[in-house]
């Protein structure tokens, strides 16, 4: 764990900074990209007609047509823990949108239940169309944290474990849960986002609702 913090002015000032990623396109190509990775393989049809209605995964196919800027490596690892997705209206074929970039959040954690330090960073891509209106956001959750410094903590945990009987601070921690009584530090103030097509999970993402592109 790190003797200070490793938030600098100079990373606070990233939060809330917009980059514009250029227009791109809903194509047949950007459909097929999505879909074998959440399908697994390429779709049995590609929706043909200008502007058909496309289900709401298809937003990753128009994310990697382009890259967002790299955010600091302050620790040696990372990992995505949580992917969101909102949408204002459906995304159709063959429309052109703008996309821009932003870091909403980032948030110092110490002693988390797997890590023993970790940094947060909350990011999101928003789609506009061509009147300028918003059409849908694509947000994420990146960890950055120390391999082996939680693979020390962890060992420093068992070797706290109590005996069968035991009431040491290992049963206290395990009564109170994990993560319990530890601070979150913020750097930057991220917005709260609601949507009835969207639900977050841990690790994966949901698009529910009846107005959930694709339904």
């Amino acid at each position: 764990m790190p003797e200070e913090s490793l938030l600098t002015d100079a990373v606070r000032a990233l939060v809330g900074r917009e980059t514009r990623l250029g227009r791109v396109q809903v194509t047949a190509r950007a459909f097929r990209r999505a879909h074998e990775v959440y399908a697994g393989g390429p779709p049995a049809r590609v929706p043909a007609r200008r502007a058909s209605r496309m289900p709401g995964y298809v937003i990753t196919g128009l994310e990697s047509e382009s890259e967002a800027p790299a955010f600091p490596d302050l620790l040696p690892n990372s990992l995505l823990i949580a992917n969101e997705w909102s949408f204002e209206r459906p995304l159709r074929m063959g429309e052109w949108l703008e996309m821009v970039h932003r870091v909403t959040d980032v948030r110092e954690r110490f002693g988390a239940a797997v890590r023993a330090y970790s940094i947060d960073v909350l990011s999101e891509t928003a789609f506009y169309d061509a009147a300028g209106r918003l059409a849908a956001r694509s947000g994420r959750t990146m960890t950055q944290y120390s391999a082996a410094e939680a693979v020390r903590e962890g060992a420093r945990s068992e070797r706290g474990a109590v005996r069968p009987g035991g009431r040491g601070a290992g049963a206290r921690r395990a009564a109170a849960g994990p993560g319990a009584g530890h601070p979150v530090l913020r750097a930057g103030s991220g917005r709260s986002r609601r949507s009835s097509m969207t639900r977050r999970r841990r690790g994966r993402t949901a698009c529910r609702g009846r107005s959930c592109p694709g339904r």
